[in-house]
């Protein structure tokens, strides 16, 4: 017996972070400014290892910071705040009667080699309990939607954008 598989409400989450980002691409310089920020959110981060721990996340934050400046920070806090208008019925607090199974599922995603018996004792032993995982990302969006964005290809789809030129400054006529 065979199904078709479909695309999960969570990579159709995924595809709006992407598309988000992808907005945000609307001249040269801020193309160079993403696409260097999403190498970094893509290949450098070790997401198991960050998202449970406060301290690991500040680092990254201030890393990001200085790596990027407070320009790369305004774009992080402007493209989170995109998603989190799109998507809060999906990350709201159970509190607030909002479906919260996003973020647990979104948590499995990292912690499931916690328990796989073909990984290694010494990698398994550094990922965290899922809930540690969904406590971090509900409390940190910003580090919930790079770590989204880390499933996207967006580095080739901002490479491959071709945005237009911005005009010339007015000059002092």
């Amino acid at each position: 017996m065979t199904q078709n598989l479909t695309i999960s409400d969570a990579a159709q989450v995924v595809d709006i972070c992407e598309g988000i980002v992808l907005r945000f691409v609307n001249h040269d310089e801020r193309q160079t400014q993403i696409l260097k920020l999403m190498l970094e959110v893509k290949y450098n981060v070790r997401w198991r290892l960050v998202l449970h721990s406060d301290t690991a996340l500040s680092a990254l934050w201030d890393s990001l910071r200085i790596d990027h400046g407070e320009d790369g920070i305004d774009l992080i806090i402007a493209m989170t705040g995109e998603m989190m208008f799109r998507l809060w019925p999906h990350l709201a607090p159970p509190a607030q009667n909002y479906p919260d199974k996003f973020v647990e599922y979104l948590a499995q995603t990292i912690a499931w080699m916690k328990g796989s018996k073909e990984v290694n004792r010494e990698v398994s032993q550094f990922v965290a309990e899922p809930q540690a995982y969904a406590k971090m990302m509900r409390a940190n969006p910003w580090a919930m939607f790079l770590y989204l964005l880390s499933m996207t290809d967006v580095v080739n789809k901002v490479r491959a954008l071709t945005p237009p030129k911005l005009p010339p400054p007015a000059g002092d006529d």
